[in-house]
C-alpha cells in the first residue's frame, strides 16, 4: 500500500510515534510541538517546514530536506540526520545530543 501524506495527521501537536514518513512531500507543514519521536523522514521533504519545539527523538531523517525548516527548540537527541540538507535551517536551542549529523549540510543553519 503506498503512503500518502492524507493518511496521517500532519498538524502542530500531532502524535505521530514511530510513524512511517518517509519519502513523503511535507514542505511547508506545521508540525510545531508534534511528537514526532523514533518516526521514520528518511528522504522527506521537510523544506520551510516548522518544526519548532517537535520532540524528535531518535527520529531517521537521514535524506531529508530540511532546507530552511524552523528546528528551534527541537528534541533531536539521537535523531539520524545522515546526509540530511539542512541549508538555512534554524537550530535555535535545539537539542542535538547524539545526534548523527555525519555529511548533513549545514551552509547557513542557525546554530545555537
Amino acid at each position: 500500500m503506498e503512503k500518502n501524506v492524507k493518511d496521517f495527521n500532519i498538524s502542530p501537536k500531532a502524535n505521530l510515534v514511530e510513524a512511517d514518513l518517509g519519502g513523503l512531500n511535507l514542505s511547508g507543514a506545521d508540525l510545531r510541538g508534534a511528537d514526532l519521536r523514533k518516526v521514520n523522514m528518511m528522504e522527506t521533504n521537510l523544506e520551510e517546514a516548522n518544526l519548532k519545539g517537535a520532540n524528535m527523538a531518535g527520529a531517521n531523517l537521514a535524506w531529508a530536506n530540511l532546507m530552511g525548516a524552523d528546528l528551534s527548540d527541537a528534541n533531536l537527541v539521537g535523531a539520524n540526520l545522515d546526509q540530511a540538507d539542512m541549508t538555512g535551517a534554524k537550530l535555535v536551542d535545539a537539542n542535538l545530543i547524539r545526534a548523527n549529523l555525519g555529511y548533513a549540510n549545514l551552509t547557513a543553519a542557525i546554530l545555537p
